[in-house]
């Protein structure tokens, strides 16, 4: 059973006021719709998808930058940075600084798909939030900003 099955067993009310269990089943349904669209159009998984749109704007994190910012251990980010460079998604360079060092960096193919799956993740977003007038959109994010801060 992964964390999303522990997640949505827990909060299976809907009817729930509970803020944690809200916040919980907002994220996981959220990422159910973006796993299924992404694994239908492009063939890749939220996770390799996120993975992916990290490295996007020219960054080549280590893995534990990587696990940092994907909030996983550094064993299950490398196993998906394995993943990806098993489809050719990425590449894995040297530091130029300190050679024992090494970075992932994206691949043509990987930043076509990295493009592409940011897009379907925008699409997925916008058909959630489709009905939504654009303040409640903004007070959303500035609430889940401050939550997470």
């Amino acid at each position: 059973m992964g964390y999303a099955d522990i997640m949505t067993t827990i909060c299976v009310d809907e009817s729930t006021d509970e803020l944690l269990q809200l916040i919980v089943h907002a994220q996981v349904t959220m990422r159910r719709r973006a796993n299924r669209q992404l694994k239908a159009s492009l063939g890749v998984s939220f996770s390799q998808a996120v993975v992916l749109a990290l490295l996007l704007p020219n960054k080549s994190p280590v893995v534990g930058e990587i696990a940092e910012s994907y909030c996983i251990d550094k064993s299950a980010a490398a196993r998906l940075l394995s993943r990806l460079e098993e489809r050719g998604l990425i590449a894995r360079e040297r530091d130029a600084n300190d050679r024992r060092m090494v970075r992932p960096v994206l691949t043509e193919a990987g930043r076509v798909l990295a493009e592409k799956g940011l897009r379907e993740l925008t699409a997925v977003e916008d058909r959630a939030l489709s009905g939504w007038m654009p303040t409640e959109v903004r007070a959303l994010r500035d609430i889940l900003r401050r939550v997470v801060r």
